[in-house]
């Protein structure tokens, strides 16, 4: 009954997270939580407190709401709430694991949440509301 619960719980979260990250693009990389750009954001409670966890970071003391967010974005930031173990081997032509985001899409990739067809996932583009949703659900274990 426990693990129903708790399934219904991590269901809701991925829902909520879909949400978040589809209608409020974040930049992951850098430093300390306190924005210029977010002042009467609709998400700024969220935002505010995300970083405060340390899953979502600014850079240069912006935060830029407003902007898409990539695949590299999402990976690091599943990778910061999951913390997947640190992978060496890289399936893709495209990816660095010297990139801010390498260490996060290869430890992703390890587990099929990251993948591609063709070795390049395209790192800095926009990431899409079904390549999220299928990133999100299967870092959460949600079974179609």
């Amino acid at each position: 009954m426990q693990y129903k619960q708790i399934r219904k719980r991590v269901a809701s979260l991925l829902f909520t997270l879909t949400l978040i990250l589809t209608f409020m693009p974040v930049n992951v990389l850098a430093d300390n939580g306190s924005y210029r750009d977010i002042s009467g954001h609709w998400a700024k409670d969220a935002i505010i407190r995300w970083s405060d966890y340390g899953i979502l970071k600014g850079s240069n003391g912006y935060f830029r709401p407003d902007d898409t967010v990539t695949r590299a974005e999402l990976a690091t930031i599943l990778q910061r709430m999951l913390k997947y173990p640190e992978v060496k081997d890289n399936p893709f032509k495209d990816v660095n694991a010297s990139n801010w985001y390498g260490p996060a899409v290869l430890a992703l990739s390890k587990y099929d949440i990251v993948r591609s067809d063709d070795a390049k996932i395209d790192p800095n583009e926009a990431i899409d509301r079904e390549e999220a949703a299928f990133m999100i659900g299967k870092a959460f274990g949600v079974k179609p």
